[in-house]
């Protein structure tokens, strides 16, 4: 078939070659511009409720595991990774970018056709939409809580402070959330223990009252032998 065509359509073989060569060089050669990109993977694990808590498992901190991938992804979460980032790390963010904004590039277009001023995003906000569109990734393995955090930029130590960023970020964030839960638990156990103490107060002064009305309490004489025991123990 090649032959073939070769043989017969010499001239449009030659015309298809010339405009393939025409157009995959530059798209070639702009591709071969681009800055290198380095990767940086990390594992970590998400417990949803801890099983090492010997005492009240019932108030142990528990989140699906979707809310914590939520939370991995949220946008709060990527500020906070923006403003403990290295200074040099940032300027990768917003010099080299890796996605584009179309419909804010769409929309500069048609406000300079209307005469209007075009949108200028701030440089915190470029640096926070491109760290989450196109320089990290999390990819969750099943239900087993494991996420594997892959961190992409144009140099190797910048992609590294990503990741290394984002675990320390979340690992921050988990804290204060358990010591936000610790403190709902601690409160609701010294509510509980006012509550028993009163009941127990007020039955302690229902008996005295009791007692002192009846005149004492006297034991069976089966008794009697026991309850002096007790008093002996009491005593010593």
């Amino acid at each position: 078939v090649a032959q073939s065509v070769m043989a017969r359509r010499k001239k449009w073989v030659a015309l298809g070659i010339t405009l393939a060569l025409v157009v995959f060089i530059p798209i070639a050669y702009w591709l071969s511009q681009e800055p290198p990109r380095y990767r940086t993977s990390a594992l970590i694990l998400i417990e949803n409720k801890p099983d090492r808590t010997p005492l009240f498992q019932e108030f142990s901190p528990f989140r699906p595991l979707a809310v914590q991938f939520a939370i991995l992804r949220s946008r709060s979460l990527g500020e906070v990774v923006i403003e403990s980032l290295p200074r040099a790390t940032v300027e990768d963010l917003i010099e080299n970018p890796y996605s584009r904004d179309y419909a804010l590039e769409l929309q500069n277009w048609i406000r300079r056709l209307r005469g209007e001023e075009i949108v200028v995003e701030s440089p915190q906000r470029r640096a926070l939409a491109e760290l989450q569109q196109a320089r990290v990734r999390f990819t969750p393995q099943g239900d087993s809580g494991i996420v594997a955090i892959s961190a992409e930029a144009s140099k190797p130590r910048a992609s590294l402070d990503i990741a290394n960023t984002y675990i320390e970020a979340l690992l921050s964030r988990t804290r204060s959330f358990n010591v936000d839960d610790t403190k709902v638990t601690r409160e609701f156990l010294e509510q509980q223990h006012a509550q028993v103490s009163q009941a127990l107060g007020q039955s302690d002064g229902a008996l005295r009252q009791f007692t002192l009305a009846r005149g004492g309490i006297k034991p069976p004489a089966k008794n009697a032998e026991t309850v002096q025991r007790l008093g002996q123990v009491e005593q010593t």
